[in-house]
C-alpha cells in the first residue's frame, strides 16, 4: 500500500496551524475532510498523531516526532512545486464587454 500523500500534507498543515479548522481554511476544505484525512494517516501508521485537549488539539508524542521527520521534506516539495508552477504560470485575462458586443463579435472569435 502506498503512503497516503494527501493525508501527510493535511497532517503537516494541522501540525503547523495547531488547529483543524485553521488547517481546513488554509487548504480550502471542511474541517470534517481534514479529520478524515488525519484518520486515514493514523490508520496507515497504526498510531494516534493528535489528541484532543478540551476544544483544542495537540500532537501526541508520536505526532511530534512524525512532524519533525516530515516537516522539512514537505516544505521542500511545496517549494519545488511552487517554483515549477511559477515557471509555467497561467495568466488570467478578464474582459468586460456589453452583451451585444460579447455575443455578436467576441464569442465567435474566442475559439
Amino acid at each position: 500500500m502506498t503512503a497516503p500523500l494527501r493525508s501527510i500534507s493535511v497532517f503537516h498543515a494541522v501540525a503547523r496551524a495547531a488547529s483543524i479548522s485553521k488547517a481546513a481554511q488554509e487548504l480550502g476544505v471542511t474541517p470534517s475532510a481534514v479529520s478524515q484525512q488525519i484518520h486515514v494517516l493514523e490508520a496507515y501508521l497504526g498510531t494516534a498523531l493528535l489528541a484532543k485537549a478540551g476544544r483544542r488539539i495537540k500532537l501526541t508524542e508520536a505526532g511530534e516526532r512524525y512532524f519533525e521527520m516530515i516537516s522539512e521534506k514537505v516544505e521542500q516539495i511545496a517549494d519545488a512545486t511552487d517554483r515549477l508552477r511559477g515557471h509555467h504560470a497561467v495568466a488570467v485575462l478578464t474582459v468586460r464587454a456589453t452583451p451585444s458586443l460579447a455575443t455578436k463579435w467576441l464569442l465567435p472569435r474566442l475559439a
